[in-house]
């Protein structure tokens, strides 16, 4: 019986030295992105299967929130096996059924990146609503509810590349990509629009998961204020509230990433920022169009507009984005820098590291099972 009772004391000491050993060991010291989850770039594997054929702006109802909502839908050829990406674009005001700016050099890049491009449609509704819900609160999440559907139906139904998510916008469109991004950071890798903003004062905007941004913008815009908070006319979005000029913006995302050491080009018709090392590999960046109005640019330089938004969702995704509500700053406070200066308010603080879970102190643990045993080891011999 006295040897049993040793037997038991010996394995329950040996399995405690054995846990505690692993909740030591398996702390990735060196790693600084160890506690992280990568966003999700599995893809429907069941679907991997089947081949695909060029469609090109088909017509499609979707089911939302018991109403029928529309988009058209180009699927570009791809063979068995190849993972899709997926690309969303929100018109302006008014744009739902009209071409938006250099459809046909979206949809060659559909083919030549093999992507799936949703064109959305809004829903007609009164002035006061808009037809972009922006500001989205618990009474107002149904576009929201709408892009998320047609993402499900797409993994459903094809062979999608979970990592490689995006949106882009003009104008009204440009400013509910900054909902995705308070609402959907778990889905969409980045956004990149154009003539946008978003609000001052967000309701409701979740931060969990990180996410590329790349805001383009006129600074002669006569319709939204490049260079001030900016308030809708009476009547306009009405519980949406005031509006950020692009510098706000930028202090925005730059608050919310913590970015550093910034690199800023001055070229002949713009000025690029880009906001530089941000927490999680966060790539966040801003063209300023000289004396360009809120009209979609074809060119910036050289270079068609929409190549440069395709480029930076394309190249940005290929970075890992990594996962931990710690790492954002979530203060409340509101920073309005001047983006000529580029002085930005920023932390330079590198991302919290901690063991994964298991138990609490395992160096101490460890320390007292192996002391115990020392202690025991004569008694049990």
């Amino acid at each position: 019986m006295k040897l049993n009772v040793r037997i038991i004391n010996f394995t329950l000491i040996s399995i405690l030295i054995i846990i505690s050993y692993n909740s030591v060991f398996s702390m990735n010291i060196n790693s600084p992105n160890s506690n992280y989850n990568i966003k999700n770039n599995d893809t429907n594997v069941s679907n991997c299967n089947n081949s695909t054929s060029k469609i090109i702006q088909s017509n499609q109802i979707i089911i939302v929130d018991n109403n029928e909502r529309n988009y058209r839908i180009t699927i570009p050829s791809s063979d068995k096996g190849t993972p899709l990406s997926v690309l969303f674009i929100f018109p302006g005001g008014g744009g739902s059924y009209s071409e938006f700016p250099q459809v046909s050099n979206f949809e060659q890049s559909s083919e030549i990146n093999k992507m799936i491009i949703i064109y959305a449609i809004s829903e007609k509704r009164s002035i006061s609503e808009g037809e972009w819900f922006l500001n989205s609160a618990s009474t107002s999440f149904s576009d929201i509810n709408y892009v998320d559907t047609i993402l499900d139906k797409l993994i459903e139904n094809f062979c999608i590349d979970e990592a490689k998510i995006f949106a882009t916008g003009y104008s009204l469109g440009s400013m509910f990509t900054y909902e995705l991004a308070c609402h959907l950071s778990y889905r969409f890798t980045g956004i990149a629009s154009y003539a946008g903003s978003m609000p001052l004062f967000p309701i409701d905007c979740q931060y969990d998961f990180p996410i590329n941004i790349m805001h383009i913008h006129g600074d002669s815009d006569s319709i939204i204020n490049y260079n001030e908070n900016w308030d809708w006319k009476d009547g306009e979005f009405e519980n949406v509230g005031t509006m950020r000029s692009v510098s706000n913006l930028l202090s925005f995302w730059n608050t919310k990433y913590n970015c550093s050491n910034p690199i800023n080009s001055i070229e002949i018709n713009f000025e690029l920022y880009d906001l530089g090392y941000c927490n999680n590999n966060v790539s966040v960046k801003h063209y300023k169009l000289i004396s360009q109005d809120h009209e979609w640019p074809i060119f910036i330089n050289s270079t068609y507009t929409s190549d440069i938004i395709i480029d930076f969702l394309i190249s940005t995704s290929n970075k890992p984005l990594y996962s931990n509500t710690s790492v954002y700053n979530t203060s409340s406070s509101i920073v309005s820098t001047d983006v000529n200066s580029t002085n930005f308010e920023t932390s330079s603080s590198e991302p919290e590291v901690s063991a994964p879970v298991g138990l609490p102190f395992p160096w101490l643990t460890f320390i007292i099972g192996f002391s115990v045993f020392l202690r025991l080891r004569p008694k049990l011999s």
